[in-house]
């Protein structure tokens, strides 16, 4: 099965670039590799604010998750630079613009692993909510609750225009059960 090491910062410049490009910015960035839930890396998000959180799931060999969670306004302007629209409303266009380009991201990472794994990597259709952290945090931790596993993750800042993005790749919990 895969092992961490796909896990790495040469992984997170490829998703960097690939959010760059579609969104026209420079960031900065921090990537920590460890072991977590993704429920406590949603811990230092600020309770008051409402946030949309992306997940998608990437099938074998690799099996992992790739949750992308942005604040409101992080939200709001990263629509300005992708569709020269605010998120006043977030109506089926601006949510299937967010699925694009969490789509992007996903597909940077997946291409990346199948290049050092020499296999084709699928992944879902990402999933879209929009609550405060808690129950975002109870949303994603029912679908994935038995990942306490390896983990990148990566902390996205821009200064102009202000935009904060938090992606998280973890591997499933069950990542080493036999196929059926």
């Amino acid at each position: 099965m895969a092992q961490m090491a796909i896990f790495d910062e040469e992984l997170a410049e490829k998703v960097k670039s690939a959010i760059e490009e579609i969104l026209r910015i420079d960031f900065r960035f921090a990537v920590k590799i460890g072991k977590g839930r993704p429920d406590w890396i949603m811990k230092d998000l600020d309770e008051d604010l409402y946030y949309i959180g992306i997940l998608s799931r990437i099938g074998r060999p690799i099996n992992a998750y790739m949750l992308m969670v942005i604040d409101f306004a992080s939200a709001d302007e990263m629509m300005n630079s992708l569709i020269n629209d605010h998120i006043f409303n977030f109506d089926d266009f601006k949510q299937s613009a967010m699925q694009e380009f969490c789509n992007i991201a996903i597909g940077a990472f997946a291409s990346e692993i199948g290049r050092k794994m020499g296999a084709r990597i699928d992944y879902t259709i990402p999933l879209v909510a929009v609550d405060m952290p808690s129950a975002l945090t109870d949303a994603i931790t029912a679908i994935v609750s038995d990942c306490n596993t390896d983990q990148i993750e990566m902390n996205f800042l821009s200064e102009l225009p202000p935009i904060k993005i938090k992606l998280i790749m973890f591997k499933d919990g069950d990542q080493d059960q036999p196929q059926t």
